[in-house]
């Protein structure tokens, strides 16, 4: 990629490279170009040291994550901005070093959803004949609580007997869930979907009557939103979430119904409550709705164009750049 971009910047002349992690030290191979007068942009998805803790189990004060915490911010001190998708996560990188001058937000406020697919009226679901359908979509790996959300509906099984979970997704935890479900008794109540075409998937979203994102609480976790909590609040679906540190102080009680994550109880509970208050699960998908409004696609959009038009809007070598611009 180095070389790459070396030799486009010479032939196309770029006036701007954007470049996502990971890894961090991928904006490095813009470094040609920089020299050459691009402006670099920098779009932190993930935060690698709280990923790495994630995934391998690494400690906040071992060698390899204090590593990775110094390429991170190299990389940050590198670009001329950088772009992220929650003020926790913004506030890790300024926490280790960054500034916070170069670094704006950008919401990951999923992808948009056809009008002619999202246009159902928010009803909040009152449970039909076939019964109370929970929902959960997207990639099935450990992360993201799949076995809580089972063992949740293992407890709620002999009270709601018509409720049913649906999974649609694929993933490596698919087998070990498939012999949870099995150990304990609810093959019946639980559907793998698999993989499904987008207008299939979001008729099927639409349908339920609860959609479920329970990620399960780690360094990572608390510094992100998921595409998956977006796209259920643009259909205003009502949802049931993890209280990570992002939901807990970037939304209301009122827009969703949060619980202690990997608690498989306090989820049951949840489940229960609003099983059998329709009225509370329709108020849900109404505030949902109204939130993801506020920080729609569109807004996002301008987030990000009115950033591009700052590194590359020429300017007099006397103008004084704008409070909080990237340098």
């Amino acid at each position: 990629v180095f070389l790459l971009l070396a030799v486009l910047q010479i032939v196309r002349g770029y006036r701007l490279i954007f470049i996502t992690n990971l890894p961090d030290t991928l904006v490095f191979t813009g470094l040609i170009p920089k020299l050459l007068g691009a402006k670099i942009m920098f779009d932190v998805r993930e935060c690698t040291p709280e990923m790495f803790m994630d995934r391998f189990g690494g400690k906040r004060d071992g060698r390899a994550v204090r590593l990775m915490t110094r390429i991170e911010q190299a990389a940050l001190n590198f670009v001329h901005a950088t772009l992220t998708c929650t003020e926790h996560m913004r506030q890790a990188l300024i926490s280790r070093g960054a500034d916070p001058r170069k670094i704006s937000l950008m919401l990951n406020t999923g992808r948009p959803i056809p009008v002619d697919q999202a246009d159902a009226a928010p009803k909040g679901s009152a449970p039909r004949s076939g019964g109370f359908k929970i929902v959960t979509h997207g990639t099935v790996i450990k992360r993201y609580g799949h076995d809580v959300l089972i063992d949740a509906l293992a407890l709620v099984a002999a009270d709601l007997p018509d409720v049913h979970l649906e999974i649609i997704g694929k993933g490596q935890a698919i087998p070990d869930l498939q012999a949870q479900v099995k150990r304990l008794g609810i093959a019946d109540r639980v559907t793998f979907a698999g993989f499904l075409p987008d207008d299939e998937m979001i008729r099927r979203i639409k349908a339920a009557d609860l959609c479920a994102v329970t990620l399960v609480q780690n360094p990572e976790a608390d510094l992100v939103h998921t595409h998956k909590m977006f796209e259920y609040m643009q259909l205003a679906k009502p949802i049931v979430i993890s209280a990570t540190s992002a939901v807990v102080e970037f939304f209301a009680p009122d827009v969703m119904r949060m619980f202690a994550p990997g608690d498989a109880r306090a989820l049951a509970n949840a489940i229960r409550e609003l099983a059998r208050d329709s009225e509370q699960r329709r108020t849900l998908g109404v505030n949902a709705l109204r939130t993801y409004e506020q920080y729609s696609i569109p807004k996002q959009q301008a987030i990000f164009i009115g950033l591009v038009e700052t590194l590359i809007k020429p300017r007099s070598p006397l103008a004084p750049l704008p409070e909080g611009s990237p340098q």
